[in-house]
């Protein structure tokens, strides 16, 4: 059925919402298609440039609204809307995606390079700093080139002439600097891995019995079958999930599942046993130990993690916040931030050390700083309205109603970079939009927000309060609108006249 009139019709891949713990089906390559199958399912195993917390804000604007801040973007503003969703970081590396990165390069006046036998990839790369800001460059490499080997070279890489990354003249002049490191890079991390993986290996030589890693799988299954009949038939998952002939997806998940965990069982069972290696076998060996050293990593970062939160780090900052809370108002305090996201503001965390040397701070010590502190919490706090706004947007779309220019014009503003406008002020969208126009659309009675966490739905600003003191948080990262089916219903309840509401421009 074709949409009604007024109504924009959104992708399908904005309208989705992203589950990182649902496991990934397998990838079927098709004809001729084997190679960019293989390609999409790497550039999508971005688990190192995810933000939990903006995890779907493009996917809550409408689909002009999208093409319009499209319009505006340079690669580097392409590059920061990356960092905000992963439905936006699969869209734009995707190999599909490379006239919108041609644009933009044209947009700038940087020079083609998708000309002649060549083809434009674009690689993530993490740079650890503050804000973990993520940039992609632009390569000519050939087009068989092995783009999962690519990018896990290049993440690990940190530059340290790449200072200026935010600017896109030092990114176009870095380009063939950072392509003729990342050949080097790659060859050497390569050899680093395989030196490494061969002294673990050999520590183990001499345990080794006459058994083949196949043989070790092999015993595994039979003892599983064995287990099986001695229990009695299948287990329960298998009755309640297989469809027939074929598997249904959620047998193909649970499928997934546990042979990832046998192999990790086999594995585990070949070191302490002690098998000689066939060549064939050495990536097996070699992914499951470069995994276990990245989930070592991984725990060891959330232990730091959780350290830096303790009260040693976090007490002596407690006096700044709550003056901070006293001086905003009662509406603002609805939308202040917590106080753990509080201490890893950009103006609070150089804080930190200061705060552990001295002793317990006082008002003429915070003084100096105060001003920019409350700015910045005042900034936040504009966003998350904004955030809110986005998504009671995106309905007044999907209920017929036009989005003015002016709405479209801010919103795309909040999701630009700062530095592509003039002396890298922040937009005043309060301006573009009062806040008063922000409140009428908010208590709206279609205006519902629902609690992903509980399954709840709540008006403004209760959704807020409901967030802070059963989920410890102040942002919308675990709501979403409610659906347009139970909007419909309640739409004849709505006193607003959605278009005398007044927009300034």
């Amino acid at each position: 059925m074709a949409a009604p009139a007024g109504r924009p019709k959104l992708a399908s891949i904005f309208t989705k919402l992203h589950h990182p713990a649902s496991p990934r089906a397998r990838v079927q390559a098709a004809e001729g298609g084997a190679g960019s199958a293989r390609a999409d399912e790497e550039v999508d195993n971005d688990a190192l440039h995810t933000r939990p917390r903006a995890l779907d804000r493009i996917s809550t604007l409408p689909l002009e609204v999208f093409l319009h801040i499209c319009a505006l973007s340079s690669p580097g503003a392409l590059l920061e809307l990356s960092r905000t969703c992963k439905s936006f970081r699969r869209t734009l590396f995707h190999k599909g995606a490379e006239r919108v990165w041609v644009a933009a390069r044209k947009h700038v006046g940087w020079p083609d390079l998708s000309a002649g036998n060549l083809t434009l990839f674009f690689l993530p790369a993490v740079l650890e700093t503050d804000k973990s800001v993520s940039t992609v460059l632009g390569f000519t490499r050939p087009k068989d080139t092995d783009l999962s080997d690519a990018v896990t070279a290049y993440d690990q890489l940190r530059p340290p002439f790449y200072a200026e990354r935010r600017d896109n003249e030092a990114i176009l002049a870095h380009e063939k600097v950072l392509e003729r490191r990342f050949e080097a890079e790659a060859e050497r991390k390569r050899e680093a891995r395989l030196r490494e993986c061969d002294r673990v290996v050999s520590e183990q030589w001499y345990k080794w019995p006459d058994m083949t890693l196949e043989e070790v799988m092999d015993d595994l299954d039979s003892e599983d079958e064995e287990e099986l009949l001695r229990s009695g038939g299948q287990p329960d998952w298998f009755d309640v999930i297989y469809d027939g002939d074929l598997p249904s997806p959620v047998f193909r998940q649970y499928a997934t599942h546990f042979e990832m965990l046998e192999r990790q069982a086999a594995l585990a069972k070949f070191f302490s046993l002690g098998t000689p290696l066939l060549d064939s076998e050495w990536d097996d060996v070699k992914h499951w130990l470069f995994t276990e050293a990245d989930k070592v990593q991984q725990q060891r970062d959330a232990e730091e993690t959780r350290n830096r939160e303790t009260a040693e780090i976090q007490a002596p900052i407690k006096p700044l916040y709550d003056e901070v809370l006293e001086a905003l108002s009662t509406s603002d305090r609805r939308l202040v931030p917590t106080f753990s996201s509080f201490c890893y503001f950009r103006t609070v965390r150089p804080l930190w050390g200061r705060a552990l040397r001295e002793t317990a701070p006082t008002q003429s010590r915070w003084s100096p700083i105060f001003a920019t502190v409350v700015e910045e919490v005042i900034s936040t706090i504009r966003r998350t309205e904004i955030e809110l706004f986005s998504q009671v947007a995106r309905n007044m779309s999907t209920d017929g109603v036009d989005l003015p220019d002016s709405v479209k014009a801010a919103i795309a503003a909040e999701f630009l970079p700062h530095h592509e406008y003039p002396s890298n002020a922040i937009p005043p969208l309060h301006a573009a939009l009062p806040r008063a126009t922000l409140f009428n659309i908010f208590n709206r009675v279609t205006a519902l927000f629902l609690c992903k966490e509980c399954g709840v739905m709540f008006h403004y600003p209760h959704i807020l309060t409901h967030l802070r003191h059963e989920h410890d948080d102040a942002v919308i990262s675990t709501c979403q609108p409610a659906s347009k089916r139970f909007r419909r219903v309640t739409s004849r309840f709505d006193g607003h006249n959605l278009e005398s509401i007044s927009i300034r421009p």
